[in-house]
């Protein structure tokens, strides 16, 4: 269920095979064969509760949309709050930033659940 009854909060991060918005390492071969989804690395905890599993789907539901991606659920994320790779224009659409409302690297609320 994505943690608590808001879900968790989830910040944008930097991706090491897409640097910036992705929008020059997106056409490139190498990085689509070593990242091709986003990641969201979340705590085990929360990935637990959502039934979900180190290197498996799950679909993260935010107040512009929803993006399916690979789940990262370690000990170093905080339980309850998540990042996800920005690289990707489906990850910033999910974000629902706006000029006049959520400001661009803002994080959101979303859900998680099972892809």
């Amino acid at each position: 269920d994505g943690g608590s009854p808001e879900g968790l909060l989830v910040a944008p991060a930097q991706d090491p095979f897409h640097f910036a918005d992705g929008s020059l390492t997106r056409s490139a071969a190498w990085p689509q064969i070593v990242r091709p989804r986003p990641v969201l690395a979340m705590a085990e905890i929360d990935a637990q509760a959502a039934g979900l599993v180190d290197r498996g789907r799950a679909v993260v539901e935010g107040p512009g949309g929803s993006v399916e991606v690979e789940v990262a659920a370690g000990s170093t994320q905080r339980p309850g709050q998540a990042r996800i790779s920005a690289a990707f224009a489906e990850v910033r659409d999910m974000f629902g930033w706006t000029w006049d409302g959520r400001r661009p690297g803002e994080p959101v609320r979303a859900r998680v659940r099972q892809a």
